[in-house]
């Protein structure tokens, strides 16, 4: 599914995330998006049992979408993304509106852990950790 050499390659965000594609388009950059259908829930009840840190929780999502996705478009730029919000030892991501009172209380909050991974072809990838 990439374009041609002269266009370069298919950039594609593996999110259903509305916020995230504003970004990309906002940038000015030409994108697809494509659900990565990962199991969100089991990846993050495997790493907590596993004692990860929301931080590896959302790397580890970012590289599952962008690696899922990748595999069914070779030669596609693929960006995968997640965020995780460690709110006194509890996780969110998203809606946020349950937790938004305890955001009134700065000392509950740990950290907000970004993860993002790319994907130039399958088995090719180039984490980052946004955290």
């Amino acid at each position: 599914m990439a374009v041609s050499p002269s266009t370069g390659p298919e950039l594609i965000l593996a999110s259903g995330s509305r916020t995230r594609a504003q970004l990309l388009a906002a940038a000015g950059l030409r994108f697809a998006t494509v659900v990565s259908a990962v199991d969100e829930d089991e990846i993050k009840h495997s790493l907590r049992a596993e004692g990860a840190d929301a931080a590896t929780a959302a790397d580890a999502l970012a590289f599952a979408k962008a690696r899922r996705v990748s595999a069914g478009h070779p030669g596609a730029f693929v960006v995968g993304a997640d965020q995780i919000l460690d709110c006194a030892g509890v996780w969110f991501d998203t809606p946020m509106a349950p937790i938004l009172p305890a955001l009134t209380r700065p000392s509950s909050v740990r950290a907000v852990s970004a993860g993002w991974a790319s994907m130039s072809s399958p088995g090719q990838s180039n984490e980052h950790d946004g955290a």
